[in-house]
């Protein structure tokens, strides 16, 4: 009864730790892996939420859309994507880079590394310089 309890007490607090990073986890690498669903699910709209302002200044929103609207076709070719795996994530006070591997339900792979800002208490995708 007592082993029961335990493993019961056990399960609780591992999956209440599930729920609460999944739901709470706002960091640069959850950003990141948010905006990539955001355009797997074709949310152009949500996806562009994610680019600092800096970056909706200097391309223009129309412009910004268009090019994420390609990025959801080219998502869609590979038949969508399988997994994202977090290689790297460093932060530095407000800015961040995350180095990540996506992995396509056709097979191919691509390893990438974003740039992000923080901004009103939300990271954003910014300018790779």
């Amino acid at each position: 009864m007592m082993k029961r309890r335990k493993f019961v007490l056990t399960a609780i607090i591992a999956g209440t730790s599930v729920l609460v990073y999944g739901c709470f986890n706002t960091g640069p690498a959850a950003t990141v892996e948010k905006f990539y669903r955001f355009l797997e699910a074709g949310k152009v709209e949500d996806a562009a939420n994610m680019f600092s302002s800096t970056v909706v200044k200097t391309m223009g929103i129309d412009k910004l859309k268009t090019g994420l609207t390609q990025g959801v076709r080219e998502i869609q070719e590979k038949g969508g994507i399988k997994s994202i795996k977090i290689l790297n994530e460093d932060v530095v006070g407000e800015v961040a880079e995350v180095t990540y591997t996506i992995e396509f339900a056709n097979g191919t792979t691509e390893t990438e590394t974003t740039k992000l800002v923080k901004e009103n208490d939300e990271w954003k995708i910014s300018p790779s310089k």
